[in-house]
């Protein structure tokens, strides 16, 4: 399971270091283990995700990770936590950067993400099982898109967020079943054809937008919109969202 996130008018390494930092002052539990990569200016130098680089894992406390996280010469990739997100117990969580294409590395930003792993949301658990750990993965993204402030923000299962540029290529975004919007930085215009798209499935206000949501174990009131609709719905609305934001 992926929560994710992408942000406008900070850096992707910024957006990163929020995230970092947000999850620690919710209670998160550092692992002491990093990747990071380095060289001059790698705070800033585009890539297309931390797989394409030729990072080292690093072995550190948590003030010595916080102090990686601004230097001009280090990248930190990817931390491991526990409790970033409390749906599994007693195994890490990791906090990284989705991928970008390469085409568009320096002039598009890439999305934060936090991964949980170890069959957090198997589709062979139980259906009473699959709706508590869904209906915990939505009270948490909940509490984090306000404090985030994202343009855009998903819940995905196997599937990773994507940046704008990607979501303007069309190639049908399932990113985008159960997510949060920004009507500050998308606009009237373009929630109103969220609203229309996600008619039959379940919506509510969040922060500075709302949340939309087409699967029964990610909403409150259990509301699912039919399995090929929701893929559909979905692909519209990565390609809506990615088309309002064009990233200079």
């Amino acid at each position: 399971m992926e929560s994710g996130f992408y942000s406008t008018g900070i850096s992707d390494a910024d957006a990163l270091s929020l995230l970092i930092r947000t999850v620690f002052e919710r209670g998160a539990l550092f692992s002491g283990h990093a990747l990071v990569w380095r060289q001059d200016d790698a705070r800033i130098s585009p890539f297309e995700s931390p797989k394409s680089l030729d990072f080292e894992e690093v072995a550190c406390d948590q003030p010595t990770l916080m102090k990686m996280l601004n230097e001009g010469n280090t990248r930190v990739l990817q931390v491991d936590v526990q409790n970033a997100t409390g749906l599994v117990r007693a195994r890490n969580e990791i906090i990284t950067y989705s991928r970008i294409p390469p085409e568009v590395m320096g002039t598009d930003s890439h999305p934060v993400a936090i991964w949980t792993e170890g069959g957090a949301f198997d589709p062979y658990l139980s259906k009473g099982a699959m709706k508590k750990v869904g209906d915990r993965a939505y009270r948490v993204f909940r509490e984090l898109v306000p404090l985030l402030s994202p343009a855009y923000a998903s819940i995905t299962i196997e599937w990773g967020l994507e940046c704008p540029a990607e979501l303007r290529q069309g190639h049908g975004s399932q990113a985008f079943q159960d997510f949060y919007a920004s009507k500050d930085v998308l606009g009237h215009q373009v929630m109103a054809k969220l609203e229309l798209l996600f008619k039959h499935g379940y919506i509510e206000k969040l922060h500075h937008g709302k949340y939309f949501s087409s699967w029964e174990f990610f909403n409150p009131e259990g509301v699912s919109i039919h399995e090929s609709a929701r893929g559909d719905a979905s692909a519209k609305a990565g390609r809506i969202i990615g088309s309002s934001i064009l990233v200079q």
